[in-house]
């Protein structure tokens, strides 16, 4: 799963796994580094027709780059991609995961998590987001951060108040994909107009 072994401090887990048919119940596992516990519980079946898993898992607050240390790379990439290169700082928290599909399914994937103080980058040519909130969300392969409240510098002219503006990418597998900026800005005209002035507006 790992390029590298990950080191966990503790772990305890509660299951039980039965072999005919094959039936792994895991009541809770908890794993625990030098940041908070993720808490995992879920089902993990098999059969004829394949594997089955209803898994999910819980942290109450992590880093960005910390949450991508425990995110195997090969699932979801193109979310993990984004994250990597558009989130910054900041504090994410109430992070959820689930992963449910029956056998011979394609598995369904939800990430949801709460931006706190976080910089935000939206679009190559704009000046990021900074002391962003809101709610980050993956539903499968469809990507929505929502901006509760942030700020855009915009070079001496005033500070852009962003709050309310919603940023999706309808289908994060595609590489340089289409995305879809809901733009809410309050500020002064200076401002306004100069982020108007840049690409691709």
């Amino acid at each position: 799963i790992y390029a590298t072994p990950r080191a966990i401090d503790h772990a305890s887990v509660d299951f039980h796994l039965g072999l005919e048919p094959f039936v792994l119940r895991i009541g809770q596992l908890t794993l625990r580094d030098d940041s908070d516990p993720v808490h995992l519980s879920g089902r993990v079946t098999a059969n004829r027709d394949g594997w089955g898993v209803s898994v999910m898992a819980h942290m109450d607050e992590i880093l960005p780059a910390r949450l991508l240390g425990y995110w195997p790379g090969e699932l979801k990439p193109g979310t993990r991609k984004w994250i990597e290169d558009n989130v910054f700082d900041g504090v994410m928290r109430n992070v959820s995961v689930a992963l449910t599909g029956a056998p011979g399914e394609r598995p369904a994937f939800y990430l949801g998590a709460e931006l706190d103080g976080a910089e935000v980058r939206f679009m190559r040519t704009m000046p990021h987001i900074t002391g962003g909130k809101g709610v980050l969300q993956l539903e499968n392969d469809r990507l929505v951060v929502s901006i509760d409240a942030g700020t855009v510098a915009t070079d001496g002219r005033g500070n852009v108040d962003v709050a309310g503006s919603v940023f999706t990418i309808p289908d994060v597998r595609v590489r340089e994909g289409p995305a879809r900026v809901d733009l809410m800005a309050s500020g002064p005209i200076p401002a306004a107009l100069w982020l108007l002035n840049r690409d691709p507006l």
